[in-house]
């Protein structure tokens, strides 16, 4: 008797489990529509627009577009001052630039 009780709360539960995973579905998809449907209604008004009307539009559009962005943060060289250092940490800077210096020596001179 217990495994029938266990065995229908299973079952009862994976049946809510889909119902609900298709309540979410259908309203996202209801809603994901909706936005179609009302994109849809406002090309068809643009369309019955003439040319200056249309590109007054657009216009309006990039303006608001514009307002919305928010402002880039202004890079200055100085913030890349000590970038990397870590990498140059236990370097001979002076013994790496010779050993360069005589790599690029070798190669033209070959």
């Amino acid at each position: 008797m217990e495994r029938i009780v266990k065995y229908c709360w299973a079952v009862g539960f994976i049946k809510m489990f889909f119902i609900l995973l298709y309540i979410k579905l259908t309203s996202v998809a209801l809603f994901e529509m909706a936005k179609t449907i009302n994109l849809n209604q406002l090309l068809a008004e643009v369309k019955l627009l003439d040319d200056a009307a249309k590109l007054n539009l657009v216009e309006r559009i990039i303006a608001l577009i514009k307002t919305e962005q928010k402002p880039k943060a202004k890079i200055s060289i100085t913030d890349l001052n000590g970038l990397g250092k870590e990498i140059w940490k236990n370097v001979d800077v002076n013994k790496y630039i010779d050993n360069k210096k005589q790599f690029i020596e070798l190669i033209t001179n070959n």
